[in-house]
């Protein structure tokens, strides 16, 4: 499953901008004016440290510093760095016995796009139709559509839990918002290779600060 992130977080930033046009539209008349969120910078870092903690089975902690999570993963994952049109972020991401584990922390959003009303409520609410899109995108072969999204929460952060199907494919998606970035860990491939072990020890070791 060879992917980038540009093509995920460029999906993500069309989430922002209509979270934003949708906010927008309920603030008074004198609040309208929209941000600008083209000017985020991506900038340049030393590789991420991780902790260490691994396992007998294999799995492994992952808590890069800065990033705002940690979470446990079947061996160690591969660090990218990305930046697209309205954002950029890094991405932990790993293939392991048919499954694609990947965690991405986005750069934080600008402090102004808070202040419109509901924002928060509106940029989660318009991630499950933004991730189905991107999935349609980036794994035509999947066929993966929406199947359901939740309100979910974690460490105090709220959130949505997304699952995308299709026949043979699955793909499980938290995604919160922290301190102003998107914390977003999915695990995606066949349903096959899906265990109530793996989705246990890979979503039930994610923290957020």
């Amino acid at each position: 499953m060879k992917r980038t992130i540009l093509v995920r977080l460029s999906a993500l930033s069309l989430c922002v901008a209509c979270a934003c046009v949708v906010a927008s539209a309920q603030e008074p008349a004198q609040r309208s004016r929209r941000p600008v969120l083209d000017n985020l910078s991506l900038p340049s870092r030393a590789p991420a440290s991780e902790s260490g903690g691994e396992s007998a089975s294999g799995w492994r902690l992952v808590a890069p510093e800065g990033e705002g999570f940690s979470v446990r993963m079947p061996g160690t994952p591969e660090r990218r760095v990305e930046a697209g049109q309205g954002g950029g972020g890094r991405g932990y991401r790993l293939d392991a016995d048919g499954i694609l584990y990947e965690v991405i922390s986005t750069d934080p959003f600008p402090e102004q796009i808070y202040q419109l009303n509901n924002f928060e409520r509106n940029f989660l609410d318009s991630l499950s139709g933004a991730l189905e899109a991107d999935a349609q995108r980036e794994w035509p072969q999947m066929r993966l559509r929406l199947v359901s999204a939740e309100e979910t929460s974690l460490g105090g952060y709220g959130g949505r839990a997304v699952e995308l199907a299709s026949a043979e494919y699955r793909s499980s998606v938290r995604a919160f918002l922290v301190n102003r970035r998107l914390v977003f860990a999915a695990m995606t491939g066949r349903k096959s290779a899906f265990t109530d072990e793996n989705v246990a020890k890979f979503f039930g070791s994610l923290r957020l600060n």
